[in-house]
């Protein structure tokens, strides 16, 4: 008698997680592009070229920077999921022109790009079954990287120097979002996110908030 118990119990078992995993996709990936805004810092930089070489200085920079990433998931439950993704930002240039106070005329460029990978655990609270559409939270950590290419131009009296450096850096920091998905067919999906970055390559004053749109897709 026991041993039909425990037989029938296995079976039940076998059937109910059949009968769950085919009540949606587990897999899920696609492709995400963001926007961020950036502090200006122009009249600050300007202001310490002059505070330094003394003259006159004017700076310019991008006030916004673009984020593509790619993402891919899987869903332990309706309502819990695993998330990682690869990111990459656009460039950002900063521009600074200026005459020193003995006539030195200066010119200088940095483009700077970030990248990394984020893994992170979603929760969906209103789902039901895999790959339902709605709110969601998520919260986790990201490795990422700044590349900056520095150079410099000074001229004087008919002649010039020039120099140029690259700078490279990296570090971990914390990601913390909200979002909704909106199923557009049974398995396809687009996705409006927040996300924001802590320690962007490990630099406690780099932060930011990335405002996104994705398609995505279950497989």
């Amino acid at each position: 008698m026991k041993k039909s118990i425990i037989v029938v119990s296995v079976f039940a078992g076998v059937i109910s997680s059949a009968a769950y995993a085919a009540d949606g996709k587990r897999m899920y990936g696609g492709i995400e592009y963001g926007a961020s805004s950036i502090e200006d810092n122009t009249r600050s930089t300007a202001t310490a070229f002059v505070a330094a070489y003394g003259g006159s200085a004017t700076a310019t920079q991008d006030k916004n920077v673009g984020i593509g990433r790619l993402f891919v998931g899987y869903r332990i439950t309706p309502q819990t999921a695993v998330e990682g993704g690869y990111f990459v930002s656009s460039t950002i240039k900063y521009r600074i022109s200026g005459v020193t106070s003995g006539s030195v005329a200066y010119t200088g460029a940095a483009d700077i790009e970030y990248d990394g990978f984020d893994l992170s655990a979603v929760w969906n609270p209103m789902a039901q079954r895999l790959g339902d559409e709605g709110l969601f939270f998520k919260a986790g950590v990201h490795r990422s990287s700044i590349d900056a290419s520095v150079s410099a131009t000074a001229s004087v009296a008919g002649a010039s120097a020039s120099a140029s450096s690259r700078l490279s850096e990296s570090g971990t920091g914390m990601l913390f979002g909200a979002g909704y998905d909106w199923k557009f067919s049974e398995n396809a999906f687009v996705r409006f996110a927040a996300t924001r970055y802590t320690k962007i390559a490990g630099d406690s004053e780099n932060k930011g908030t990335v405002y996104s749109v994705a398609v995505g897709a279950d497989f």
